[in-house]
């Protein structure tokens, strides 16, 4: 699955932890339509050092699922680079 951040929340606590919520634009491969997806990562688990370099909406990686709206965060991620803008409107150009 290729997933791209689209938001990352404020630090909260619970469960004895502070975390970070994840949301993502998931899809099958790269232009297929998407679905939404979260994950929690922990500054304190052993799975925050696979994102904490890559943590910026827009970023791009492979993910594996843990259930349908769930990415798993403990299977290592693999970086895509950032999604590309998207294509200038032709409709805002200057006029002749």
């Amino acid at each position: 699955m290729i997933a791209t951040i689209t938001k990352l929340l404020e630090q909260k606590y619970g469960n004895g932890a502070e975390y970070v919520r994840v949301t993502f634009a998931v899809a099958e491969s790269i232009g297929e339509k998407t679905r939404w997806a979260k994950t929690d990562l922990c500054p304190t688990y052993r799975n925050w050092h696979y994102w904490k370099d890559r943590l910026e909406v827009g970023a791009q990686f492979i993910v594996r699922m843990k259930d349908d709206t769930t990415v798993d965060a403990d299977w290592r991620p693999k970086y895509l680079g950032q999604k590309p803008p998207p294509p200038p409107d032709p409709q805002l150009g200057l006029f002749p």
